[in-house]
């Protein structure tokens, strides 16, 4: 596996495996041979040689880093105070206005339902037409 991994030079070594490197620990190592891949990839990746840096200093360790997130989370995303009224009053706004809307434009539909009923229909077909017309003739 260290062979693959020097040959294809895209693989980087995980975090338990840094780790074991740094702790020299051989029950998490699989053989001498893993240990010297890495400090072999190591010596040629600044990606690795940079992350054994912080997990050596503590930089790197989940719990601290989770809690920093979580806080950045949180500020970055706490709703702004009095969000909840401002959206009720924007709401009660909304749908007094369309009352209002409703209500003008049921205004204009008065003189046209007025109209309607006072004028009699000349579309072809209609009886009120048909009576005119033929009132109309007999004089």
């Amino acid at each position: 596996m260290a062979s693959l991994m020097q040959r294809l030079g895209i693989l980087h070594p995980s975090r338990r495996r840094l780790l074991a490197w740094l702790e020299h620990d051989d029950g998490v190592a699989s053989n001498a041979g893993d240990l010297d891949a890495v400090n072999d990839h190591v010596e040629q990746c600044e990606r690795c040689a940079t992350r054994l840096e912080d997990l050596s200093s503590g930089a790197d360790e989940p719990a601290e880093f989770a809690e920093e997130l979580g806080a950045a989370l949180r500020q970055v995303y706490e709703p702004p105070p009095g969000i909840n009224d401002r959206v009720m009053k924007k709401i009660d706004e909304r749908e007094r206005a369309d009352r209002e809307i409703s209500l003008f434009l049921g205004l204009f539909a008065i003189a046209t339902d007025t109209a309607d009923l006072m004028l009699p229909d000349d579309s072809p077909g209609s009886n009120n037409g048909g009576d005119r017309r033929n009132r109309e003739e007999e004089t």
